[in-house]
């Protein structure tokens, strides 16, 4: 299982990114998908999120720590629901390809 590609996609919201950094602990090879600044700030409603106090280190790329520190400061969400289908897969293959 350690050399099969995963993926994540969940909220961009703080328990969105500690449950990647959870998966990503067991599964170091974990990949996030759609959970960037650009896909954050293009769909974002100013939803509010839960807060977390989560204060460990977290097992992020730097990219996706300062989505969860700007996610977890403001106390917001971008679900996944909110992202279009269309925008999920015209990105889709070239995201896979990154690989």
């Amino acid at each position: 299982m350690q050399q099969t590609p995963l993926y994540y996609w969940g909220d961009l919201d703080a328990q969105g990114f500690e449950i990647l950094s959870q998966f990503r602990g067991y599964f170091p090879q974990t990949r996030s998908l759609f959970m960037d600044r650009t896909t954050f700030d293009r769909f974002f409603e100013n939803d509010e999120g839960s807060v977390s106090h989560v204060a460990v280190a977290l097992h992020l790329t730097p990219e996706e720590q300062a989505g969860y520190d700007l996610v977890k400061e403001h106390n917001w969400r971008l679900e996944q629901e909110k992202i279009p289908q269309r925008y999920v897969l015209e990105r889709l293959p070239a995201l896979l390809r990154e690989e």
